[in-house]
């Protein structure tokens, strides 16, 4: 909508809605876990959860796709729910308080330079992960870095592996 504005553009009123059934139509036919991931999180006995920037019906939506809903029940936040989204640290702390847990003892696996810079503004440790097809045709591994990433990983295969 920014950009739009800035071209002195004005936005179609229908606009949001079209997106998100286009989103919501997309996911339906290629969205798919990350290869690895239910591995992860079968094996974690720390208590865990989604905070997301996107909103809880999509949220919702897509863990119900690609099968990892089972491993988050009702522990997803949204920036919904928060005055403040990322990077802004106010949906980590949320969570963090949410789940009952010390900031400070709290790691955030993160796919984003935004969502990095609020989980570190947050005092939480940070691992990026590069493994998005978002990050195809960029160097994740610097942005991630440079944002204040605690440490970087490309497969979830590489979850467990001490670095």
């Amino acid at each position: 909508m920014q950009h739009y504005a800035a071209l002195g553009r004005a936005i179609p009123g229908d606009f949001l809605s079209n997106l998100k059934r286009r989103v919501r139509e997309t996911f339906q036919i290629s969205l798919k876990p990350v290869p690895g991931v239910d591995a992860v999180l079968t094996t974690l006995s720390t208590p865990h959860c989604v905070a997301s920037s996107s909103d809880l019906d999509r949220v919702s939506s897509s863990l119900a796709l690609t099968g990892l809903a089972t491993f988050f029940g009702d522990q997803l936040y949204t920036s919904e729910m928060v005055a403040r989204g990322k990077p802004a640290p106010d949906l980590f702390l949320y969570a963090a308080d949410k789940m009952q847990a010390a900031p400070g003892r709290t790691l955030v696996i993160e796919d984003s330079v935004s969502g990095v810079v609020a989980a570190k503004a947050a005092g939480m440790t940070v691992w990026g992960f590069t493994g998005g097809s978002h990050y195809q045709a960029r160097d994740g591994r610097r942005m991630l870095r440079a944002a204040g990433a605690d440490r970087i990983f490309e497969r979830m295969q590489d979850f467990w592996i001490r670095q």
